[in-house]
């Protein structure tokens, strides 16, 4: 993700949710767990009587590929010549919460899938996601999601790239 204000980080999440909460047609989640929620909050706070996937952000590293552009971004007298690019990759922990059998299992399998089939997400997908009723809730109220949406996430120069990380063992 190229930075694109203070809440891209915010609206990277928002997307993110919105592709669990909007399943694909033809995709039989909602019949296995009809009561499936979606949140984006640390993995403790979840409530696991209700069925949950939840998108937590752990961390943010620079993009080599992206970083070095525009760079030098001053000029021989020290002037600001560019603001060079903030390229971030974003790295999130999906975790599934369920008190039944199976479930977990069955929820980590569609968001991987989900993810999997969404490779690179068209700038249409991702206005459509940042202007969707589905993600207000009390906690994300209209105002908050027009504020993350104004960040413009789907015209950036790069396109929203989802890739799994297979952390190591350390990690």
């Amino acid at each position: 993700t190229l930075m694109s204000g203070n809440l891209a980080i915010a609206a990277v999440s928002a997307v993110m949710k919105y592709l669990l909460q909007n399943p694909l047609p033809g995709d039989s989640i909602a019949a296995v767990v009809p009561d499936l929620a979606v949140t984006v909050i640390p993995p403790h706070q979840v409530d696991d009587d209700t069925p949950h996937l939840n998108i937590f952000f752990y961390r943010a590293l620079p993009n080599p590929g992206w970083a070095q552009n525009n760079l030098p971004s001053r000029n021989s007298q020290g002037a600001r010549t560019s603001n060079p690019y903030l390229a971030l990759d974003l790295y999130y922990l999906i975790s599934a919460h369920t008190a039944r059998d199976y479930h977990g299992e069955i929820l980590l399998g569609y968001a991987m899938q989900t993810f999997h089939e969404n490779p690179v997400l068209p700038r249409d997908t991702i206005r459509t996601a940042l202007s969707s009723a589905s993600l207000v809730t009390a906690d994300t109220p209209a105002n908050l999601l027009a504020a993350i949406a104004a960040t413009e996430l789907a015209e950036q120069i790069e396109q929203m790239k989802l890739a799994p990380h297979y952390p190591s063992p350390e990690e």
